[in-house]
C-alpha cells in the first residue's frame, strides 16, 4: 500500500535469506529524501522449529512466496529506471507454500486437533499467499 503513495520507500527483507540485500535495504532507507519503511522477516520461538533452523526456514519463507523480498525506490524513476525490484527472483529451488507450513508447529497442531479444519484452513492459506504474490507482481515489469 504504501508503493501507491508515490515517494515512500519500500523493502521486504530476510537476514537468514540474503544478508547483504537486507543490508541495502537499509543503506538505501537511510538516504531516501523521505518516508521508509521496511518490512523484516524475523524468526520467532513461538513459530515452533528448533531455533539453529532459523536460516533454513527463512529461507523456505522465501523461496515458497510466503514472503518475497522485493525494493521499491521511486527515485529510481529519475533516472529512467523502474522503482520496483526483486531481490530474490524464481528459482528451480523453489518449495511449495505447503513444504514451508508444514516445518512449523503453529501451523501442525491443528492437523492434531482438526485434521479437516486444518486441511480447508491450509487451502485458504495456500489461495491467499498466491494471490497477495500476484497482487505484488503487478509492480515490476520482471518476473521473480
Amino acid at each position: 500500500m504504501m508503493t501507491t503513495y508515490g515517494n515512500a520507500y519500500v523493502a521486504v527483507v530476510n537476514m537468514g535469506m540474503d544478508r547483504d540485500k537486507t543490508a541495502l535495504a537499509f543503506v538505501e532507507a537511510e538516504k531516501h529524501n523521505g518516508p521508509s519503511l521496511i518490512i523484516a522477516y524475523s524468526p520467532c520461538i513461538a513459530h515452533g522449529y528448533d531455533m539453529k533452523y532459523a536460516k533454513k526456514q527463512s529461507e523456505k519463507a522465501v523461496k515458497s512466496g510466503y514472503w518475497p523480498m522485493y525494493r521499491f525506490n521511486p527515485e529510481l524513476r529519475a533516472e529512467g529506471k523502474n522503482p520496483f525490484s526483486w531481490d530474490v527472483p524464481a528459482t528451480e529451488d523453489a518449495v511449495t507454500f505447503k513444504d514451508y507450513l508444514e516445518e512449523e508447529i503453529r501451523y501442525k497442531t491443528l492437523n492434531f486437533s482438526n485434521p479437516v479444519e486444518a486441511d480447508r484452513l491450509s487451502k485458504l492459506a495456500i489461495k491467499d499467499n498466491e494471490q497477495r504474490f500476484s497482487d505484488i507482481k503487478h509492480l515490476s515489469d520482471t518476473q521473480p
